[in-house]
């Protein structure tokens, strides 16, 4: 990802959502400490995506819901899957909304076909990218100082 790309993020997220007929019901940018760089994402240092990355990279991320059927949901996931800005999904929790969820049979037995099921779907996506040289060599600490002998 890239500071232009996040900046339309929402953007790419509610018109994916739109044109598979579900529904953005939340889009929640984290709060990052005002020092943490720009575009609101913070600098990694604590080794969450392994200690190779510490003051390399920076990530934003936003809390999502959306809520749609089964192969509506299932269609915005593989589409954000395949977004041009490096994504990582956390959280990942699907609850089937119980006032759509109905089995109803007639008197002879037979089902009578419903509504389909809504599934609220909620996660975190965190956007990642790289840090430029200036705000790598901002981050990088300075080398301890040598021991003396």
């Amino acid at each position: 990802a890239n500071d232009k790309k996040l900046d339309t993020l929402l953007l790419d997220l509610n018109k994916l959502v739109n044109i598979r007929q579900g529904q953005l019901q939340k889009f929640t940018p984290e709060l990052v400490p005002a020092d943490s760089g720009s575009n609101g994402a913070a600098i990694v240092k604590d080794g969450s995506l392994g200690t190779a990355l510490n003051n390399k990279i920076k990530r934003k991320v936003v809390a999502v819901e959306v809520s749609g059927n089964f192969e509506q949901i299932q269609s915005i996931l593989r589409t954000i899957e395949r977004l041009d800005q490096l994504l990582l999904i956390e959280d990942f929790k699907a609850d089937v909304d119980k006032s759509t969820q109905k089995i109803v049979v007639d008197t002879q037995g037979r089902l009578i076909p419903q509504p389909e099921s809504t599934i609220k779907t909620s996660f975190k996506i965190q956007a990642l990218m790289p840090l430029s040289p200036a705000e790598q060599a901002a981050a990088t600490p300075p080398p301890p100082p040598p021991a003396k002998k």
